[in-house]
C-alpha cells in the first residue's frame, strides 16, 4: 500500500477502475498490432520483384522498423496497464485515500478525512456504462482540496452508499 493506517483505522473497501476500462484502452493498441500484421501479410503475398521495387527498402530495415513499432506498442500497453492497476482509492473508517499514478514514476496521493465529507454524488453516462455499472463517484469535502473523483469505477452507487454510511457513522460518534 502507498500509505500507512492511523491508530484504530480499518480498511473498509478498495476501489479500482472497472476492468472494461482497461479493455477499452488496450483496444487501439491491439488494432494497431493487427493492422501491422495485415500489412506484413499483404507484402508477403506480393511477388518478390514487385515488393522490393515498390518499397525500395531493404528487408532487414523493414523488419527492424516493424520490431521497433512493436516495442513501442508493448510499452504503450504496459503504460495503460500500469495506469489502470495503480490508480486506486481506499475507503477506511477515518478517511478516503486517493492514489493516482501519473506517468511511470510519479504518484499523486490525496487523503480526505471522513468528517470533512459534505456531499457525494454518482455520475453514470452512456448506454454501455449503464449496462455494465460503470460510473464516477464525486466526493466533495471541506478544506483546500474540495473534491475527490473516483473515475470509471465499478458499481458507483454502491461505493457512494459505503462512503455515506462511513461518513454517517463517523458523524454519529
Amino acid at each position: 500500500m502507498a500509505f500507512t493506517f492511523e491508530k484504530d483505522e480499518q480498511l473498509i473497501r478498495v476501489v479500482r477502475r472497472h476492468w472494461l476500462v482497461l479493455l477499452w484502452r488496450l483496444l487501439p493498441i491491439v488494432f494497431l498490432a493487427l493492422f501491422v500484421e495485415l500489412i506484413k501479410t499483404v507484402l508477403a503475398l506480393l511477388p518478390t520483384t514487385l515488393s522490393s521495387f515498390t518499397l525500395a527498402i531493404p528487408a532487414e530495415l523493414l523488419s527492424a522498423a516493424i520490431l521497433l513499432f512493436y516495442l513501442f506498442l508493448w510499452m504503450a500497453a504496459f503504460f495503460v496497464f500500469t495506469d489502470f492497476y495503480l490508480d486506486v482509492w481506499y475507503i477506511t473508517s477515518k478517511r478516503i485515500v486517493s492514489v493516482e499514478q501519473i506517468g511511470f514514476f510519479y504518484r499523486d496521493i490525496k487523503s480526505f478525512r471522513v468528517e470533512r465529507i459534505q456531499d457525494t454524488q454518482t455520475v453514470v453516462f452512456g448506454f454501455i456504462h449503464t449496462i455494465f455499472g460503470i460510473g464516477d463517484v464525486h466526493v466533495e469535502t471541506a478544506g483546500e482540496e474540495h473534491e475527490i473523483v473516483m473515475e470509471t469505477v465499478a458499481q458507483p452507487r454502491k461505493v457512494r452508499e459505503i462512503i455515506m454510511q462511513v461518513a454517517k457513522t463517523h458523524q454519529d460518534v
